[in-house]
Order: structure tokens, then C-alpha cells, then sequence
């Protein structure tokens, strides 16, 4: 019997992996950490990287649709975001480059927002809650790893490297500040890349600031969930 509960339990929680809100948006993020190192300096492979970005869009849309509203501003950030990196890819111009940059971070931010708001606002720990979790402690990194690129574009320099990238500040790749960016609100050391200018230094402030606040916040939340469910368990 206790067989069969275990074995009832494992495909439960198999089922609400697979039907998971967040699991498609989680799958493609770390898809893209895993492969990204690939595309280094290969223009051929680059339509492989913009079909995962793609991915990403429509999974990050289907995983903010609670509401008519969501999903509209989603859809509107994500296309315009698609716009402006197919205007880039046939017509390569600086401002095309700026505009789906920023228009790419505006909608990891209103998707992180959301998924955060529906993970710390729920009543219960579930398989969906800890993967909407796990989505936005990437999605952190990456939104960072945007904006200073962003501002590394319209302000050349603003990050300093070391000799071991070989290459000049001016063409700091998106992989290495990346690397950076998880690197600020993380345990993982970095030496080799560092803000040199004043938008740079408030910008790596305020991710290591929103990043161990995440952190504080979401331990907080689930703890506090776990006490009340076991208070109400242990009043029946």
C-alpha cells in the first residue's frame, strides 16, 4: 500500500512538473546559460541564439498571463523587442541595437515582476511556486547583464577589463558582463571586470542591493509558509 501511495505521489509531482506555469520559462533560461557559450564569436550560429530568445519571449508571455492585461503589456514589450532586434539583424544600426536592448530589459523586468509577485503572494509552497523562484534569481542576472550592456553601448568604456578578455572596453562582450553580473549579487568572485564610471557603479549598487534583498524576501516567505501550514496541521 505504501508502495502505491509513493509511487501515486512520484507521478503527482512528475504531472505538475511538466504542467508547471513557469517550467517552459525556466527550461529555456537555462537553456540559453548552458549554450550561450557556443555563439562566441560565431555569426553563423547567432540565428540558433535569436530562435532561443524567441523561446524565451513566448514562454515568459504564457508565464505572466493571469490576467487579460499582463498578457497584452507582455505581448506589446516582447514584439516590440522583436521588432527592433529584426530591424538590427537586417539593417545594422546603433539606435536599432539601443532600442532592443532596452525594450528587451523592459520586458524581463515586467515579467520578473510578475512572476515575483505571484510567488511571494502565495498561499502555499508548490513545484510552480519554487520553479517561479528559481526563474526570477536568473532572471536578475540576466536583466542586469542588459542593462550594463546598455549602458556600455551608449557610453563606451564604462567597464573595465582585464588583459586576459583581449578585447577593448568599447566591444565588452554580453557573456562577460553576464559573467559580471552574477557575480555581484552572488558568492561567485570576479576580478576581472569592474565599473568605470559613476551610471556603471549605481547600476552593480542597486542589482546587489535587489538581489540579496530577493533572496531575504523569498527565504522569509517560504518559511513563513512552511510554520503556518505545519501551525494548521497541527490544529486538526
Amino acid at each position: 500500500m505504501n508502495n502505491k501511495e509513493n509511487k501515486n505521489g512520484f507521478l503527482s509531482l512528475f504531472l505538475n512538473i511538466r504542467l508547471s506555469k513557469f517550467s517552459y520559462l525556466l527550461i529555456s533560461l537555462v537553456l540559453l546559460l548552458i549554450i550561450y557559450p557556443v555563439f562566441e564569436g560565431d555569426q553563423s550560429r547567432l540565428e540558433l541564439f535569436f530562435l532561443i530568445v524567441v523561446i524565451i519571449q513566448i514562454a515568459g508571455i504564457y508565464a505572466i498571463s493571469y490576467t487579460r492585461t499582463d498578457f497584452i503589456i507582455g505581448t506589446v514589450l516582447g514584439l516590440l523587442w522583436l521588432i527592433f532586434s529584426l530591424a538590427f539583424w537586417f539593417f545594422p544600426m546603433k539606435i536599432d541595437f539601443i532600442l532592443s536592448i532596452f525594450f528587451g530589459v523592459l520586458f524581463l523586468i515586467f515579467t520578473t515582476l510578475i512572476i515575483l509577485y505571484h510567488v511571494l503572494q502565495g498561499q502555499k509552497v508548490t513545484v510552480d511556486t519554487l520553479f517561479g523562484a528559481i526563474c526570477v534569481f536568473i532572471l536578475i542576472g540576466i536583466i542586469w547583464s542588459g542593462i550594463y550592456f546598455l549602458i556600455n553601448t551608449i557610453s563606451p568604456g564604462s567597464f573595465l577589463v582585464s588583459e586576459a578578455y583581449n578585447y577593448e572596453n568599447s566591444t565588452i562582450k554580453w557573456s562577460a558582463l553576464l559573467f559580471y553580473s552574477y557575480s555581484t549579487y552572488t558568492p561567485l568572485s570576479n576580478s576581472a571586470i569592474y565599473p568605470a564610471t559613476s551610471y556603471a557603479e549605481s547600476a552593480a549598487a542597486f542589482e546587489a542591493i535587489f538581489g540579496h534583498l530577493y533572496v531575504v524576501m523569498l527565504v522569509a516567505r517560504l518559511v513563513g509558509l512552511y510554520i503556518v501550514k505545519y501551525s494548521d496541521q497541527g490544529q486538526k
